[in-house]
């Protein structure tokens, strides 16, 4: 075991020839993806303003990962740089299929902004700006210490008795927060159901909503950890929780991909490797997954209507990708015409102080900025905004190109410490927290993980960590005692 762990901190071996080899390939890449896009243009030249950055987007994923190979040489869905690489990937592409296929003015929520082509093309390439600097960034510090196999020294008792505690005091949450909530019927309702409650009440169940998120995830670790007893038992958990979070939310989508996400990463970590090839169909699934989940939200889970609907226009993809290129495009678009309500200074440093107050100290929160501006009407915030759309409060492009090299950077921090104590327990909840939501640093903010970490993730791991203390104590004592008789 020890053997094995230390050799989780050595670097990858590269061969002679291998960083030429890699550099020759990736050029090799880039004239195929430019004579692809050439003859793209060239048979569809009205889609031209669409295609080209798309075709970039594949260019900067497909070499980012031959870097990274290069440099790790295993375990590459282990990789949060390389989720994340795909997630941004994913967020440019099915948007600008979107607009390619329909006409500007059936683009749901984004026709309301009148877009013109070469603007919605400029917001794209800002994607890609975005994608390149973030891959930059990751790769230039990530390293050659594969992510392997966790080596994990099993308590087989504790870790029982851990399990059963931690699904006591979930299930305790979980009826908490459904006890204590308003009837809701809409999706938009689900949002403010404890509206009505006392101040003190509705921060108690704040806790119990924020802790029932960080204890899923421990209760994910320890059931892989032990994977050998429960891997019967994991999927049955893993589909009650995505269950609950759908139908508790009314169609909200985030969660379940989180959890899905978090699974993917224990497995590759935990249990064996999963495969680029894995990955891709796991991709396909969940695009699907996402899209299915949004059409039973518009019916209002009417599954009849789910049915009709399929059988009439199939399954078409979720509008969620839309949901960072709507707000980014909106506010660049201000950006360019000198329209920007003003900005206190104070909403730059937002990730630093919602660490130490209270989620609705709205103040400084650029979301809250975004719907006070714009829908002054809605009662809770309809659009998120992530480090692009706020890029353009700021600096612009330039502004644009920093974020992504210092969220490549964070990642890399990520995955560098997570090399280093992947045998503890903590650390393994920690990165695989982190793996599963880096989704939400797309859609809020570079440093979107400080909050939850502190506010969520780091009381769980204490209240874990006093109870196995507990336990151990517990179990050593029994062993003293069964060994004096």
């Amino acid at each position: 075991m020890t053997d094995h762990y230390y050799s989780s901190l050595q670097p990858y071996p590269l061969r002679k020839g291998d960083l030429k080899k890699s550099y020759s390939l990736i050029l090799g890449l880039a004239f195929f993806f430019g004579v692809a896009s050439l003859v793209f243009d060239l048979l569809f030249p009205t889609w031209s303003v669409f295609s080209r950055p798309s075709w970039t987007v594949l260019f900067v994923m497909v070499a980012f990962y031959i870097r990274l190979r290069q440099l790790v040489g295993q375990n590459l869905l282990g990789e949060i740089g390389l989720i994340y690489v795909v997630l941004i990937g994913a967020y440019t592409i099915f948007p600008a299929l979107g607009f390619a296929v329909l006409e500007l003015d059936e683009a749901g929520p984004f026709a309301r902004l009148f877009p013109e082509k070469e603007a919605i093309g400029d917001q794209l390439w800002r994607q890609v700006l975005f994608l390149t600097s973030f891959s930059i960034g990751y790769l230039l510090f990530r390293g050659r210490a594969p992510i392997t196999l966790v080596p994990y020294k099993r308590k087989p008792r504790v870790d029982r008795y851990t399990l059963v505690f931690i699904a006591v005091l979930t299930l305790f949450c979980i009826s908490v927060v459904l006890s204590f909530s308003a009837p809701v019927e809409t999706y938009w309702e689900h949002y403010t159901r404890y509206d009505h409650l006392p101040w003190l009440v509705r921060k108690f169940v704040s806790v119990c909503i924020r802790l029932n998120l960080a204890l899923y995830s421990f209760l994910l670790v320890f059931l892989f950890l032990n994977y050998s007893r429960f891997k019967k038992i994991i999927p049955i958990v893993v589909i009650l929780i995505c269950y609950h979070e759908v139908t508790y939310s009314l169609g909200s989508r985030i969660q379940t991909l989180v959890i899905l996400l978090q699974v993917a990463c224990l497995y590759t970590t935990t249990v064996k490797h999963l495969s680029i090839r894995h990955g891709v169909l796991g991709a396909f699934f969940l695009v699907a997954l996402f899209s299915i989940i949004e059409l039973i939200r518009i019916m209002q889970f009417d599954f009849g209507m789910v049915k009709d609907s399929i059988d009439q226009d199939g399954v078409q993809s979720a509008s969620e990708f839309g949901a960072v290129f709507l707000t980014a495009f909106h506010l660049y678009a201000e950006r360019a015409s000198g329209s920007l309500p003003p900005v206190e200074w104070q909403m730059f440093f937002y990730d630093f102080t919602a660490m130490f107050t209270f989620g609705d100290f709205v103040q400084w929160n650029p979301q809250g900025w975004y719907a006070s501006n714009y829908f002054p009407e809605s009662d809770v915030a309809p659009y998120t905004l992530g480090p692009i759309a706020n890029s353009a409060i700021w600096g612009g492009e330039i502004d644009l190109f920093f974020r992504g090299l210092v969220n490549g950077f964070f990642f890399c921090f990520m995955a560098r410490k997570f090399v280093k104590y992947s045998s503890r327990w903590w650390a393994i909840g920690l990165y695989s927290y982190c793996y599963a939501t880096c989704v939400l640093t797309l859609k809020y903010s570079v440093f979107y993980h400080l909050t939850p970490l502190i506010k969520t993730v780091v009381p769980c791991i204490l209240i874990v960590v006093i109870f196995r203390m507990l336990a151990i104590n517990h179990v050593q004592g029994r062993f003293i005692m069964v060994k004096e008789h």
